[in-house]
Parts: C-alpha cells; structure tokens; sequence
C-alpha cells in the first residue's frame, strides 16, 4: 500500500492537470473566437487583386480580392473623427503601422463593413512622392490618427461628389457602438 502523502501528490496532481485543461480550453476558445472577429465591425484589407480605370489611380468596384485577414481590426478603432476624416487608433497598431515597409506607389486596401466593401484606395505614406488620384490613407500615423483623404498629397475637389467617408453605414456603425466623433 502507498504511502497517504503519495496518495494526496497524486490527487493535487490530477486537481493541477484538470485545471491546467480547463485554462488551456478556455484559451483556445477565446483564441478562435477571436480569430473569428474577422468580417465584423468596420475593418481594413489590404487588396490581393483590383482593376483600375485606364486612366488614373481609381479602383473599379467589385474588382477588388480581400487579403485573408484585415491590416486594421474593429477593436484597434478608439473612434472616427467624421468632421476631419480620421480614425483614432490603437497605439500598439500604430506602431506596426510605422513600421511596415509600404510601397511609395500606393498599396491598395479596402475599407469593409461586416465584410462588405465600403470603398478602396491606397496606403501612401507621407514619404512618397508619388501622386495618387484617388482615396488614400497616409499609414504613417501621428498621434495614432490615421487620416483619410480625398487624393495624395492634396485633397482633390474632383472627388467631392463621390466621397464615402461618411457613407451612412459607416457613420451608424459607429454611433452605435459609441466610436463616432
């Protein structure tokens, strides 16, 4: 027969892999739950595959191909400042923003809601001196705000007419989920 102390290390030891099990599980499940945020909220691709007009940067709608998962997630979004077109966003984002390597021509993303496209234009950051007629975000924030304009380096007023930034989904998105300025 075993010892009792034997006994009761052998019971502690089993009580410490049950609750090593049960912690593990509920990670796992968080993991993947959030792995699945993917497609929810306002989210930013980058595009693996679009078509341009022939003439300028202007990404034909319904062209686009989504990358697997977004460069910008809903919860790296603090809030959208509607009057000068920027999202206020994470630090931690930020910084892994600064710090990719971005192409000076313009990488295109899209911006999604619930995994529908909302509108397309192209990362250019603010070091480029490429010219892009059409929707842009300079990645390179300051502050953590990363604006959005209507061309680069200068807003074009040609655009005006077709601006989504404050496309209605959008903005209701937001208000609703108290991201809106």
């Amino acid at each position: 027969m075993q010892p009792f102390y034997r006994i009761i290390d052998q019971y502690f030891k089993h009580l410490n892999m049950k609750r090593f099990t049960i912690i593990l599980t509920v990670f796992l499940i968080f993991h993947v739950s959030c792995e699945k945020d993917s497609g929810f909220g306002l989210e930013i691709y980058l595009l693996t595959d679009y078509q341009t007009k022939s003439t300028g940067k202007e990404i034909i709608a319904g062209t686009e191909r989504l990358s697997k998962s977004p460069i910008i997630y809903y919860h790296d979004i603090i809030y959208y400042d509607s009057t000068n077109y920027y999202f206020q966003i994470d630090t931690i984002k930020a910084k892994e923003l600064n710090h990719k390597n971005w192409a000076t021509q313009g990488t295109a993303f899209s911006l999604t809601i619930n995994g529908s496209i909302i509108y397309s234009g192209y990362f250019v950051p603010g070091y480029s001196s490429s010219g892009v007629d059409w929707f842009s975000i300079d990645p390179l924030s300051v502050n953590s705000k990363i604006y959005i304009r209507l061309g680069y380096p200068m807003d074009l007023s040609k655009l005006d007419n077709i601006d989504p930034r404050n496309d209605e989904r959008i903005l209701n998105l937001l208000q609703k989920d108290n991201k809106l300025k």
